[in-house]
């Protein structure tokens, strides 16, 4: 079986992400996985709140990410300026952040995918009844073998909300040992 037909997709969502393996644009295998502390919009939210007494939207925070955000360091640094209530006097303030400051909470998040990463494929694959990961195709039973062992050389594809986060697929290869890409890069 040549697995160049074969191909693998994580798609990282705020609450449930999947695994899925495709042979030939079909389903072969699929597995939903609680990835812990995936939601990091709402912990920098908190942080906001906690350390610089800033309340900020949800939405604001997924805006940061996308503008600041990074797993590894960014080659120029940069800051952003955050809009909010201030929780003390309750009037509008702004503050300057730096992508330096949310690196920490991104770096958290990733950190917990390889951990849940790690658990899907050493133990998930090999063995189901652990019960941490719940196949959704093809019936709730261990992926076969052979099916594990055609996807450990296959690179996988990052997809989702936070699939975009800069540096997650150089990030994931080398804490993993494993090929991660995002599509645009594929592309290129």
């Amino acid at each position: 079986m040549a697995s160049d037909n074969l191909r693998c997709v994580l798609t990282l969502e705020c609450k449930i992400s999947t695994f899925s393996v495709y042979r030939r644009g079909k389903i072969r295998w699929q597995a939903e996985i609680e990835f812990t502390g995936l939601e990091i919009a709402t912990k920098i939210a908190c942080y906001f709140r906690w350390k610089h007494q800033l309340l900020i939207r949800t939405q604001s925070c997924r805006h940061i990410l996308n503008v600041i955000g990074s797993v590894v360091p960014l080659s120029q640094e940069s800051t952003y300026q955050v809009r909010g209530r201030n929780i003390t006097n309750g009037l509008p303030d702004a503050l300057e952040i730096s992508s330096i400051e949310i690196r920490d909470y991104v770096r958290e998040v990733a950190s917990s995918i390889v951990g849940d990463f790690y658990h899907l494929f050493e133990r998930r694959i090999i063995s189901y009844p652990l019960g941490y990961a719940k196949p959704l195709y093809p019936k709730p039973t261990q992926a076969s073998e052979d099916l594990r062992q055609e996807i450990l050389g296959v690179p996988i594809q990052i997809m989702g909300e936070y699939g975009t986060l800069r540096g997650l697929p150089e990030y994931l290869s080398q804490e993993l040992g494993r090929g991660f890409f995002v599509e645009s890069e594929q592309n290129s």
